[in-house]
């Protein structure tokens, strides 16, 4: 599964999902990224999308953005890094998934995060 489960499209679509893993390269001339430093609203939505491919189960046609718990990104993520994404299910709960987050470049921990997704159809 990967991310043909989620609603989004170019431009918008940032992942390139991988087995539990994905992977985001910020260009310098991303209308998302216009400046020294990729917005935090724009590595929030990246790991929205990586617990949208990581949460759906089998028959689950998509979700939407529940919560979001714990966001930290200790270190600035600048256009023209790529990042690997890391997704765990952490727990499911009828509709509602929550998915752990670690966001990494080159090894380092740059941001993690735990998104709780609600899903449309299948568990």
């Amino acid at each position: 599964m990967g991310a043909e489960v989620l609603p989004h499209r170019y431009p918008f679509l940032m992942l390139d999902p991988v087995a539990g893993t994905a992977r985001v390269r910020f260009s310098a001339d991303d209308a998302r990224c216009r400046g020294e430093m990729v917005p935090a609203w724009v590595l929030v939505e990246t790991m929205a999308q990586a617990a949208g491919v990581a949460g759906p189960g089998e028959g689950a046609s998509g979700g939407s953005l529940v919560q979001i718990n714990r966001f930290r990104c200790p270190r600035p993520v600048t256009p023209g890094q790529t990042i690997s994404l890391a997704m765990t299910v952490a727990r499911k709960m009828g509709p509602l998934v929550r998915v752990r987050i670690l966001a990494r470049r080159e090894g380092k921990l740059i941001a993690t995060s735990i998104l709780t997704l609600r899903l449309e159809g299948g568990a």
